[in-house]
């Protein structure tokens, strides 16, 4: 036997390699369900008007909704699994009937629910924006951990509502001490102090990120509103779509006229 014919069989000999790996390989089984995958199609519907939503779109958005659903990396990896959340996606289609379109962008004639409220506080909650300190110029900053799409709530903005005559009171006392105040002005004798709890404990800027938010009157891509189902605390509320990493800046002048200030939600 010749050494071309020995080198041959051996290369003929040899186990193939596996493509898929790990959890890769775990999600190409139809058994397996990405996660989050119910609350995901419950935000689907089928629709007949505008263009079709490709699959590379629908499942950045499906990304999107478990980044702010959990921090577990086995959960991350499976949701990124494209070829297991196409296949899922079209069993979900054919199920429910949605028409495909083939050209000219290929995808689904689907309309896509954005987050309730009630979903958008515990992906806020889980997910808050990061403090950073930059300079000593500039001071601390927030800076966004994900992707935020217009209109989606950022972080709650703490702090204890106290009067007016309290307020003149720590306002004296922040000033002699040399300690930085943060007051927003709610109206009706009401202040918030976003340096203490509603105990009346000290907060530190990781306890309250909201308030390292700094002032832009010409670029803010954030605002400041009272939610009424939840219980009139004050949010963060993303103005304009922001990336991950960029600051988070709102304008501190929409206080100035107490609650008339603030969008009332």
């Amino acid at each position: 036997m010749t050494a071309q014919k020995e080198q041959n069989l051996g290369r003929l000999k040899r186990p193939r390699r596996e493509r898929l790996q790990g959890l890769a390989a775990l999600a190409k089984s139809t058994s397996m369900v990405p996660p989050y995958w119910p609350e995901f199609i419950h935000r689907l519907s089928p629709t007949d008007h505008g263009p079709a939503k490709s699959v590379e779109e629908l499942h950045l958005e499906y990304v999107k909704m478990v980044e702010c659903q959990t921090n577990s990396k086995e959960q991350l990896d499976l949701a990124k699994c494209k070829r297991s959340f196409s296949l899922h996606l079209s069993l979900f289609s054919r199920k429910c009937n949605i028409r495909y379109a083939t050209g000219p962008i290929r995808g689904y004639f689907v309309w896509l629910q954005p987050l309730r409220r009630r979903g958008q506080y515990e992906a806020a909650t889980k997910s808050p924006p990061m403090v950073k300190y930059i300079n000593q110029k500039r001071g601390h900053c927030l800076f966004a951990t994900r992707p935020y799409e217009k209109g989606e709530l950022i972080v709650q903005y703490k702090g204890e509502i106290i009067s007016e005559q309290e307020y003149e009171k720590r306002l004296k006392m922040h000033e002699e001490e040399g300690i930085s105040y943060r007051f927003i002005h709610l109206g009706k004798n009401r202040v918030l102090d976003g340096t203490r709890d509603t105990n009346g404990c000290m907060l530190s800027l990781e306890e309250n990120p909201a308030a390292a938010a700094n002032n832009s009157r010409t670029s803010p891509n954030a605002k400041l509103i009272l939610c009424k189902d939840n219980n009139n605390n004050l949010w963060l509320k993303a103005l304009t779509g922001i990336s991950k990493g960029y600051e988070i800046k709102w304008w501190y002048g929409d206080t100035r006229k107490g609650l008339e200030g603030f969008m009332y939600e």
